[in-house]
Formats: C-alpha cells, sequence, structure tokens
C-alpha cells in the first residue's frame, strides 16, 4: 500500500522518496508507514528523522507537520542567466487555474495516454 526509499546517514535517517497506493488511502498507509519509520529510527538510536522538504501551505507540509515536527527554512540558491525573477512553475500559481480546471474535465483514460507525453513539456 506504501513504501519509501530511505537512507541512514551517521545518526539521521532521511526520505528520499515515498509513496502510497490511493485506492487505500483510507486505512492510513502513510500514517502507518511514517509511524514505524519512527518507531525503528528510535529503536535504533537515530537522533534524526528528516521529513523531507515541502512547499508551506500544500497537504505534505500539512501532513509533516502534524507529526511535531521541527521546522527549518532550506532555502534554495539560483542564479538566473537570461530571466530578471524566477518563473512560477507551481500548481498554486494563479495563471494555471484553467488549465488545471480543464484538467480534471478530462476523461481518465485520456490523462493517462497523453499525460506522460505532456508532462515533458514542464520543468
Amino acid at each position: 500500500m506504501a513504501a519509501s526509499l530511505n537512507f541512514m546517514f551517521r545518526d539521521d535517517m532521511h526520505i528520499y522518496y515515498a509513496a502510497a497506493d490511493t485506492e487505500y488511502n483510507a486505512l492510513g498507509p502513510n500514517t502507518y508507514m511514517y509511524f514505524d519509520h519512527l518507531r525503528w529510527a528510535g529503536a535504533n538510536s537515530l537522533k534524526t528523522f528528516d521529513f523531507g522538504r515541502s512547499k508551506r501551505g500544500t497537504g505534505v507540509f500539512e501532513f509533516k507537520r502534524h507529526w511535531n515536527t521541527t521546522m527549518r527554512e532550506l532555502p534554495y540558491e539560483l542564479v538566473l542567466i537570461r530571466r530578471k525573477e524566477l518563473p512560477n512553475f507551481s500548481p498554486a500559481n494563479p495563471k494555471f487555474d484553467l488549465a488545471i480546471r480543464l484538467w480534471r474535465m478530462v476523461p481518465l483514460w485520456l490523462t493517462r495516454l497523453i499525460g506522460p507525453k505532456l508532462i515533458r513539456l514542464f520543468p
């Protein structure tokens, strides 16, 4: 139902990638998986469990926050070559509202057919 790839470094456990089958969301596989990771990390004398980055205001951020985590800023450093400002490719960008609403109306079979080809066009 859920799986993750984790790395241990010194006294820390880092989540690299985690995913769960949405078909089983009602059973809470993510919650159990993270609980088990924390239990295992403690039993193996690890000092830190790193949930990884997430953007404020997202569901992923709220999921991680409810574990009583200590938040810290992890700023990105970017160098702009030709642009004057950073592009905003976030789905929360209002410029994408219409495209997102239209995509939600596309039949699932069609999204599965064209989605993998379209996603290559986005950074």
